[in-house]
């Protein structure tokens, strides 16, 4: 197995592991929180860690104004129907 492919299946192994964790976190923090603050720390600390590693690999971002207003309204309507389903 090359190890392009283990490094894979670590990072697969991870990101199970943390979205396996996140429904006690959830449960247990809303039980000292309300929804709305607890989704906006989230957010907020989800943002802050896009952000550096944005940076840190040098995302380039579209310059066009209509690119980046796509993207944007996309974000906001797949995480806003994503929460809504809930």
């Amino acid at each position: 197995m090359s190890p392009l492919r283990k490094r894979a299946y670590l990072e697969l192994l991870v990101v199970a592991i943390i979205w396996g964790c996140a429904s006690p976190v959830i449960k247990y923090t809303l039980g000292g929180f309300s929804p709305a603050i607890f989704l906006t720390y989230r957010f907020f600390i989800s943002t802050v860690i896009a952000v550096i590693i944005f940076f840190l690999v040098k995302v380039k971002i579209p310059k066009n104004p209509k690119t980046m207003g796509i993207i944007l309204i996309n974000g906001f309507l797949l995480s806003t129907v994503s929460l809504g389903l809930l």
